[in-house]
């Protein structure tokens, strides 16, 4: 009795466990009203349907006077995403035909008008995250169609934290309020910094004016060109001059963009590229290949596919 007992309660458990397939009852018939007669092929490829695992393979349902009568698992919310059942007919009148089904997770008998699509679904490969190794990516990048391949990039202004700039590093730190991002050299990245220097250097006044006029900074010259609007001071190695640290342009349809160095007029190679596409909001495009004159600082963009919107030289 006690054998006869965990015997039952072990088919009961299997029987819990069995995810019940959807039950497809219909009659079929032929052009001229005579009840169908042939088999069906039915393959598929492997899936989860609820739960349950199904192996990839082919079944034959023979149909006899109209009939058909089968049972499929579920394949509506099966992983992956846009499996479908290829049902190729094969009539006794020497006919053929193929249609695609997509099975509903339900109790109630369907019929093949109802399980029939008229578009053929594509698969999607899913992915988790544990599936994805680290390729080279830095903390906050986003992953990125690059036109031919996906690779780690630093995301669309807004959505993340960028963790880079034209593949160099941006410094962690926080920044307080007139802080500008400079280069480090030793630390190898961008770095917050403070953006006006204390003067403590060389200070004269125009004979009747109140107007101080700096002259030297840690005793270092300053230059006694007039700025104009966006510049910043510089040190060119012998004085502290202003000097033009952003340039913007937009361009439309082309492969090639050339901003002379008399056109951007920062007076050195030692310049950083980012292009954006007219997109809302913007979205950073990666040119194919960027050339700078190290005499004449004329800068050549290149991209493999004709683009459209604005670069910004810094």
């Amino acid at each position: 009795m006690r054998l006869k007992t965990v015997l039952l309660a072990l088919i009961l458990v299997a029987v819990a466990q069995a995810q019940p397939k959807t039950h497809i009852r219909d009659k079929l018939y032929f052009a001229n009203g005579q009840p169908a007669t042939g088999r069906l092929t039915i393959t598929w490829p492997a899936f989860t349907s609820n739960g349950q695992t199904v192996a990839a393979g082919k079944m034959f349902v023979n149909v006899s006077g109209g009939v058909l009568d089968l049972s499929l698992y579920a394949n509506d919310t099966a992983i992956p995403s846009g499996t479908s059942y290829a049902v190729q007919y094969s009539y006794t009148t020497g006919g053929q035909s193929l249609e695609y089904w997509i099975v509903p997770t339900t109790t109630a008998t369907v019929t093949v008008a109802a399980i029939r699509t008229t578009t053929v679904p594509t698969p999607n490969l899913q992915i988790t995250p544990g599936q994805i190794g680290q390729g080279g990516a830095y903390a906050d990048q986003c992953l990125v169609w690059t036109g031919t391949a996906w690779q780690p990039s630093s995301c669309a202004a807004g959505e993340s934290n960028a963790g880079e700039l034209q593949g160099r590093n941006i410094s962690s730190s926080a920044p307080s309020g007139g802080m500008v991002l400079t280069w480090n050299a030793t630390t190898v990245q961008w770095e917050p910094q403070a953006s006006n220097p204390v003067i403590t250097g060389d200070v004269s006044k125009a004979a009747g004016s109140s107007a101080a006029t700096v002259v030297a900074l840690q005793g270092q010259a300053v230059a006694s060109t007039t700025p104009v609007v966006g510049q910043m001071m510089q040190w060119s190695g012998a004085q502290w001059q202003p000097v033009v640290v952003r340039y913007g342009f937009s361009f439309s349809a082309q492969t090639t963009v050339t901003v002379p160095g008399a056109t951007h007029n920062m007076g050195t190679a030692d310049l950083l590229v980012t292009c954006y596409d007219t997109s809302t909001p913007p979205q950073i495009v990666e040119p194919d290949s960027i050339q700078i004159n190290p005499t004449a600082f004329d800068v050549t963009i290149n991209f493999t596919i004709p683009q459209s919107g604005r670069c910004v030289l810094r």
